[in-house]
Order: structure tokens, then sequence, then C-alpha cells
């Protein structure tokens, strides 16, 4: 699925700054189907040390339908086996 920003981003920071900023993408885990363009599926942090400058929204630039109950059945078993290591 492409995800992205709606809009241009543009983050003013001293010329100095520039080094030290970082982007983290924070994300809704997991997630799941359908997901319909436009809807937002997570958030991008712009981070000069330590500090959030700026926040973007991240957008679904395309919809994803639910799968069909075989599919839906392998993505809840992959969940669930996941959910067993991650203890």
């Amino acid at each position: 699925m492409a995800v992205g920003s709606p809009d241009d981003v543009v983050v003013t920071l001293p010329r100095d700054a520039v080094t030290k900023a970082t982007a983290h993408f924070v994300g809704q885990q997991p997630l799941i189907a359908p997901v319909e363009a436009g809807q937002q599926v997570g958030r991008i942090d712009i981070v000069v040390d330590g500090e959030v400058r700026r926040s973007v929204p991240v957008v679904a630039l395309e919809g994803v339908p639910q799968a069909g109950w075989w599919g839906r059945t392998v993505d809840a078993l992959t969940l669930w086996w996941q959910s067993l290591w991650q203890r």
C-alpha cells in the first residue's frame, strides 16, 4: 500500500540544526483492511534535539479492500502466530 503526506512538507530550521534533524514514522500497527484512500494511517514526526518540531499526517494514497474469507483467515493466523513470538 502506498502512503504519503497529502501536502508538501516544509520545515524551516537554523543551518546548524539541519544535520541534527531526523524523521520518525509513527503508524497504526497492525493496519487492518479495509483502508480507504485518504484515510490517516500514521504520522511523521520531524525531531531536532529530542524536540518534535513538526508532525505531519500520513494517509493512504490508494484504497485497500477487505480480503475474502480465506485471506482474512490466513491474516488472522499470521497475526496470532506473530503475537506468540512477541511475548
